[in-house]
């Protein structure tokens, strides 16, 4: 068991980058080792409410996996979020992600062996909200989706993470 093992779910850290930004990824049975170029777009997360999802789905015959990462931050932290240059980026031409979850794994998201950059995550949704309960404050919740045909592949070397 590691060290850093929490036997909770949910997403502690996510890590955005343009989706041209690996500059190399070598997979194999224990994960990825992977290089990646330039500075992500993270922002800091309300514990206990950004999650981490993969589908395995079969329609007409045909099997794909769902991949769809939810972030949850407050307002005040998600300006980078917000900024249009980032939403046409997520939008357009996607963005890989490099995920902490709660039990101490980090995943490379929108980016796979095989299909390489060409199905990074997209821009699905932007909400933001004031709130409803006690204590509730202003959060934003990005969630982004991509389609694949392998699991996240867990990362075992980055060189900037």
């Amino acid at each position: 068991m590691r060290p850093s093992y929490k036997p909770v779910g949910g997403v502690e850290r996510a890590a955005l980058y343009p989706a041209n930004a690996v500059e190399t990824a070598l997979f194999s049975n224990e994960g990825c080792e992977i290089s990646l170029v330039g500075t992500p777009i993270e922002v800091e997360l309300i514990d206990d409410e950004s999650h981490y999802e993969e589908e395995l789905e079969n329609k007409n015959g045909i099997t794909r996996l769902s991949h769809r990462l939810c972030l949850t931050a407050n307002r005040k932290c998600a300006e980078a979020w917000l900024d249009k240059e980032f939403l046409e980026l997520a939008a357009i031409d996607g963005v890989v992600a490099v995920v902490t979850l709660n039990d101490g794994r980090t995943l490379i998201v929108g980016y796979s062996a095989h299909f390489e950059a060409e199905q990074p995550l997209r821009l699905h949704s932007l909400t933001s909200t004031s709130g409803s309960k006690l204590n509730d404050t202003p959060r934003v919740e990005l969630q982004l989706r991509s389609y694949d045909t392998a699991f996240s592949a867990e990362i075992i070397h980055t060189n900037n993470f």
